[in-house]
């Protein structure tokens, strides 16, 4: 009887999930017909914007058969251009390639995770292991001579 109640539990949460989403999508829908109404005009069209800061732009409007181009900021809009429709080109952007930021990743924790071979320094390289050897027969004899210390003392 339990399985019955969440499975119908489960069934409802999706439909009214379901429901909100439409609801939401309708509402956007709705809001955007009538903001358009606001925003457009028989005799105007904004073609383009560049914002320059937060508060400025460049806006080319096209009103009729000629492009206006407005310097638009919080406290005015001025006319800085007007230029034939024939004259607007669009921009061609070098068209370089999008940094893929995933394998970025995947090689940087690969190189991190790669077993790390050690320098290859010739001559050098073999003086170092001598000095290092010695070290460790230092080491050896140093552990040897105070591990005897210590037999003696835990024998008196």
């Amino acid at each position: 009887m339990q399985d019955a109640n969440g499975i119908g539990y489960t069934i409802g949460i999706v439909v009214v999930m379901v429901a909100v989403l439409m609801a939401t999508y309708f509402v956007s829908q709705f809001v955007a017909s009538k903001y358009k109404r606001y925003a457009s005009s028989k005799y105007m069209k904004v073609l383009d914007q560049l914002y320059i800061t937060k508060d400025k732009a460049i806006v080319m409007v096209e009103i009729g058969d000629k492009n206006v181009i407005l310097g638009v900021t919080n406290q005015s809009i001025n006319m800085l251009s007007e230029v034939d429709k024939e004259d607007v080109v669009p921009i061609e952007y070098d068209a370089s390639p999008i940094v893929d930021i995933g394998k970025k990743f995947t090689d940087y924790f690969k190189r991190k995770s790669a077993p790390k071979k050690e320098p290859d320094f010739g001559e050098q390289n073999d003086k170092f292991k001598s000095i290092f050897d010695s070290i460790d027969k230092q080491k050896n004899k140093f552990d040897k001579y105070y591990a005897k210390d210590e037999d003696e003392d835990e024998k008196v």
